[in-house]
């Protein structure tokens, strides 16, 4: 009986100790902002991937209305990186990225690369 018990212990520590290798962003607010630090738009991220996306029209954040930027998609991930499947995001700004995640100060930081290789900072 107690190789038995040895053999589970050992299972089930090594098991609690592995490395988890599916990760996926936090939902939130994230303001985003160009490479220069201006601002670009607001990302929404829920559950399971959804988002909503809405263009700055200027330094506020505030929607910039009809832009065809703004709307909902998906997103997928795997390990700490991030890919627009749906949506603004994808069919416009074409967007892939990786995210960062610290848990110790609750924040998450975005960094994405569209189409035209521009780079996308969005953060809490």
């Amino acid at each position: 009986m107690r190789p038995a018990l040895a053999v589970l212990f050992v299972v089930s520590l090594a098991a609690s100790s592995a490395p988890a290798f599916a990760q996926f962003p936090p939902p939130g607010v994230y303001r985003c902002s160009n490479a220069d630090g201006s601002p670009f738009g607001t990302l929404s991220l829920f559950a399971a991937g959804d988002y909503q996306f809405s263009v700055a029209a200027d330094a506020s954040f505030k929607e910039k209305a009809g832009d065809p930027g703004n709307g909902k998609g998906q997103v997928s991930s795997a390990s700490t990186s991030i890919t627009a499947q749906s949506g603004p995001l994808s069919a416009v700004f074409h967007w892939t990225g990786t995210f960062t995640t610290d848990a110790h100060r609750q924040h998450t930081t975005f960094r994405f690369t569209g189409g035209d290789g521009k780079t996308v900072m969005c953060g809490k």
